[in-house]
């Protein structure tokens, strides 16, 4: 994460000899670690069954949501369009069904 004036904001960044990865959770989902985040806050949500928890789990959704497509774009410029377009027609960025 960087400070930028009063904002903060993240940033993706790749490792030396970074690759596509489609195994383990990965074979699930592109970012299944946002897809259990997603999922994490509208349990929650539907178990309080309250305003305020289920317009959160609605903005986190849209906030994590932007965010994966940004890590997407990065992705697909970093690792290759080849490879990690391949890996994108198989399988779902966040939800983890076949396609």
């Amino acid at each position: 994460m960087s400070i930028d004036g009063d904002r903060a904001r993240t940033r993706t960044m790749l490792r030396e000899g970074h690759k596509v990865i489609d195994t383990g959770p990965y074979a699930l989902a592109r970012h299944p670690i946002y897809t259990a985040f997603i999922a994490g806050s509208w349990f929650y949500a539907l178990i309080e069954a309250k305003p305020m928890p289920l317009a959160g789990a609605a903005v986190l959704t849209l906030v994590v949501t932007v965010k994966a497509r940004d890590e997407e774009r990065v992705l697909h410029r970093e690792l290759g369009a080849a490879d990690y377009d391949a890996y994108a027609a198989r399988m779902r960025m966040l939800i983890p069904l076949p396609r």
